[in-house]
């Protein structure tokens, strides 16, 4: 989609996931405002896969910075289906 913007199939589901550079982001202010470690990973820390980010993600020094399921509209623009639930053919 763009350099830092991916689709990827998740356990059955397509995802829209955002990259971010480790080491772009702001760390936690010093007053307590919201922040992200640039070690976190919202694929990775959801369980959704285990390989390793320059595999996963085709990139070195990258995260998934955020990540959400597509949309029945989004999947037929992109031409994808997700798998349909266990015990449905």
């Amino acid at each position: 989609l763009g350099q830092l913007q991916q689709l990827h199939k998740l356990n059955g589901s397509w995802f829209a996931v955002e990259l971010s550079i480790i080491g772009d982001e702001t760390r936690e202010t010093r007053r307590g405002g919201p922040g992200i470690a640039p070690e976190r990973d919202a694929i990775r820390d959801a369980g959704l896969s285990a390989l390793p980010p320059v595999q996963l993600y085709g990139l070195k020094n990258v995260r998934a910075k955020t990540k959400r399921q597509l949309g029945s509209r989004e999947l037929a623009r992109h031409g994808l289906q997700n798998d349909p639930p266990e015990g449905e053919n």
